[in-house]
């Protein structure tokens, strides 16, 4: 396939080269709209200044699709660019890394990146431009909301319902059953035994959630967490 990635940071590369030299499509183009991108190229491949041009090389017929490469933790920036795009028409394939393990009985949405040794296990359920990072396991049952991110080894154990725009770092665990709330952030190694309210970024084992006031941010005492 001929696609565009739509960003040009780190996340990009790596799905340019998993695209290209891993699944053996054409990456025809990036996209990133700040000015220190102007004139510049990655691998060899141009970067163009808006996203939306990639609407107009696919009615010239020069692209078959797009990619989301949008990451570091931009879970907002993410969705806006995918519904714009989506709306003029333009379509995003899923890619999955052929050391991934999908179940045939798992669902994957449109847009959706499954990479290298990922497990997506039995009636599980990503919804569209979901990121299943290297190692990260889906285990069965789990529904993950649109443009989430699950960061490398991340886990979700079986039944965890995760919403729209969430981001789970690296190395988290979320136990059977827990819900985990739109546009939440799980701290990096955190275990989340217990819901997690949407919004909310919890770090720590068990996950506690983390307290702001103007810049500072603290963790919340021991005693203040729920029982």
């Amino acid at each position: 396939m001929r696609l565009v990635i739509c960003g040009a940071g780190d996340h990009a590369i790596t799905l340019y080269d998993m695209a290209v030299h891993v699944l053996r499509h054409k990456v025809v183009a990036f996209t990133d709209p700040r000015d220190d991108w102007k004139g510049k190229t990655i691998c060899g491949v141009r970067v163009i200044r808006s996203d939306t041009q990639a609407v107009f090389l696919k009615r010239q017929g020069r692209i078959d699709g797009a990619v989301i490469g949008i990451g570091n933790r931009q879970m907002e920036a993410r969705r806006k660019v995918f519904e714009i795009l989506a709306k003029q028409g333009l379509k995003f394939p899923a890619l999955v890394h052929p050391s991934a393990v999908v179940s045939r009985m798992a669902r994957v949405g449109e847009g959706c990146v499954v990479m290298a040794n990922a497990v997506v296990n039995t009636d599980a359920v990503l919804g569209s431009n979901v990121v299943v990072n290297n190692g990260a396991v889906v285990d069965h049952t789990c529904r993950v909301g649109d443009h989430t991110y699950l960061s490398p080894n991340a886990t979700l154990c079986g039944r965890v319902e995760v919403g729209r725009t969430a981001f789970i770092g690296a190395g988290v665990t979320v136990l059977p059953g827990v819900r985990i709330g739109g546009g939440a952030v799980i701290g990096a190694g955190a275990v989340a035994v217990r819901d997690v309210e949407a919004g909310q970024t919890v770090v720590g084992v068990p996950a506690f959630p983390l307290r702001r006031a103007g810049r500072r941010v603290w963790a919340a005492k021991v005693k203040d967490l729920p029982r």
